[in-house]
C-alpha cells in the first residue's frame, strides 16, 4: 500500500484518469452500438485486442518516430477498428437482425472466443512488448512529477470523446444515428437508411475500441491475446453504471471507474479491487437498473 502523500495521490489520480479515459472509449463504443441495435456487442473487447496486435505487427514498417509516430499509430488504430467493426456487423449481426436478440448475443460471444484463439494462434499466448519510439518525459504538477505520457493518453481520449459528441450533435450522420437510437422504426419511415446507420455505428464504436487498445498497449507496454476480456468487462461495467445507451453517462462512468480502480489497488488491495467494483455494479443494477444517468428501456440486454 502506498503512503498517502500529495505527489503519490496526484500520480494516482492522473493514472486513474488515463485508464478511465480508455475505459470511457470502450464504454462509449459499446453504448453506441447498443443504442442503435439494442444488442450487446460482446466481441467488442476482441476488436480492442485485435487492433492492438495488428498495429504491433505494423510498427516496424512505420518510418516515423516521436509524436508523429504516436499520431500515425492512433490514426491506423481508428482505421483498423472501423474496418473490423464493419466486417463484424456485416458477417455476424446483419444476418441476424430479424432473429431473436439472444441469437446475436450468442454469435457475438462465439466470435469473441474465436478471435481470442485466432490471436493466440497467430501471435502466441505470451506477452508481447509494445514500444513506441517516443519518450515525452515527465511533467511537474505542483509537488508531483508524473509521466507525461499518461497525460497524453487522457487528453487523447478526451479529444476523441469530444470529437464524437461534435459529430453526433452537428452532423447529418450524427443526427441520423441519434434518431435511429431513439426510434428505429420511425427513423426508417422518415427515410433514414437504418441499415447503413447501424453499420456506421459499428464502425465508429469499433474505431474507438481500436484506439483504446493501442492506448492501453502503449501505456503498459504489452499486448496479449486475452487483453480484450478485461476491457470488455470494465467497459460494460461503465456502460451499465452510466446508463445503457447513455453516451455521456458511459464516459463519466469510465473516468470514475478508472480513478476508483487505481485508488482501490493502491489503498485497499489489487486482489479486492475488481470484487468491489463488481459489487458496485450489482448495487446499481439492484437499486437503479437503468443506470445513474440512463432511462428505462423496454428491451432486456
Amino acid at each position: 500500500m502506498d503512503s498517502v502523500t500529495i505527489p503519490v495521490l496526484v500520480d494516482q489520480l492522473v493514472s486513474g484518469l488515463a485508464i478511465g479515459g480508455v475505459y470511457g472509449l470502450v464504454a462509449l463504443g459499446f453504448a453506441l452500438i447498443f443504442g442503435v441495435l439494442r444488442v450487446a456487442q460482446f466481441a467488442h473487447g476482441e476488436v480492442y485486442m485485435l487492433v492492438a496486435f495488428l498495429v504491433l505487427t505494423a510498427l516496424p514498417a512505420l518510418p516515423l518516430g516521436g509524436f508523429s509516430q504516436f499520431g500515425l499509430v492512433l490514426v491506423l488504430a481508428l482505421f483498423l477498428g472501423a474496418a473490423i467493426g464493419l466486417a463484424v456487423e456485416r458477417v455476424v449481426f446483419r444476418p441476424l437482425m430479424a432473429a431473436p436478440h439472444i441469437a446475436a448475443i450468442i454469435s457475438a460471444i462465439g466470435l469473441s472466443i474465436a478471435l481470442q484463439y485466432l490471436a493466440a494462434f497467430l501471435w502466441g499466448a505470451e506477452l508481447h512488448p509494445f514500444v513506441l519510439n517516443w519518450a515525452p518525459g515527465n511533467l511537474t504538477l505542483g509537488p508531483a512529477t508524473i509521466p507525461a505520457f499518461k497525460v497524453v493518453i487522457f487528453v487523447t481520449a478526451l479529444a476523441l470523446l469530444a470529437g464524437l459528441q461534435l459529430v453526433l450533435r452537428r452532423t447529418q450522420l450524427g443526427r441520423a444515428i441519434r434518431a435511429t437510437a431513439s426510434d428505429p422504426e420511425t427513423a426508417r419511415l422518415m427515410g433514414i437508411n437504418t441499415i447503413r446507420i447501424i453499420a456506421a455505428a459499428f464502425a465508429v464504436g469499433s474505431a474507438f475500441a481500436g484506439a483504446a487498445g493501442v492506448l492501453v498497449a502503449a501505456l503498459y507496454g504489452v499486448v496479449y491475446s486475452s487483453m480484450g476480456i478485461a476491457a470488455l468487462v470494465k467497459g460494460y461495467t461503465a456502460t451499465v453504471i452510466g446508463g445503457v445507451g447513455n453516451l455521456v453517462g458511459a464516459v463519466i462512468s469510465g473516468l470514475l471507474l478508472g480513478v476508483f480502480e487505481v485508488l482501490l489497488e493502491s489503498y485497499v488491495s489489487p486482489k479486492w479491487s475488481d470484487a468491489i467494483i463488481f459489487a458496485l455494479l450489482i448495487g446499481v443494477l439492484v437499486l437503479r437498473p437503468q443506470g445513474l444517468l440512463g432511462r428505462a428501456i423496454p428491451e432486456r440486454l
